[in-house]
């Protein structure tokens, strides 16, 4: 009965474990490309940007979005900055597409985006915290 309660007691700690790492894992942060002339932005222009309702810099640069395939960081991101589930995000911008209206951002594993966000002029996106360089800026949310 011991090696049982062992067992247990053992896989009580893995399963803490993960979730400590998940969580951590989650904490996003907001990248631009270097060529982005802001350090910080509001959460309302968060939402604007990520929801394609503001597609241009204050400099006139074009925005480009790079979000994350599925991963903690993503349903992260979406949930806080912009009060939606994974589900109703990507359904939001299915409609804009069907519509006519806009067009998805690209989706990029969480060890691409980086290379990414530094390759593409106006470019933003976010990642888990973690896995930010100094390749790209971190922006600064108000």
């Amino acid at each position: 009965m011991g090696a049982k309660k062992g067992i247990v007691a053992l896989g009580i700690v893995i399963f803490s474990f993960l979730f400590v790492i998940s969580a951590v894992q989650a904490e996003v942060v907001v990248v631009a490309n270097k060529s982005v002339n802001t350090d910080n932005l509001n959460t309302k222009d968060i939402e604007k940007i990520f929801l394609g309702k503001k597609t241009y810099w204050d400099d006139n640069k074009k925005i480009t979005l790079f979000i994350l395939a599925k991963s903690p960081a993503h349903e992260e991101f979406v949930k806080k900055y912009l009060g939606k589930s994974t589900n109703q995000f990507t359904n939001y911008w299915k409609q804009l597409l069907f519509t006519g209206k806009g067009m998805m951002p690209h989706r990029v594993k969480d060890d691409e985006l980086i290379a990414r966000v530094k390759e593409t002029e106006g470019a933003i996106g976010y990642v888990a915290a973690n896995l930010a360089t100094g390749d790209v800026n971190i922006i600064k949310l108000k």
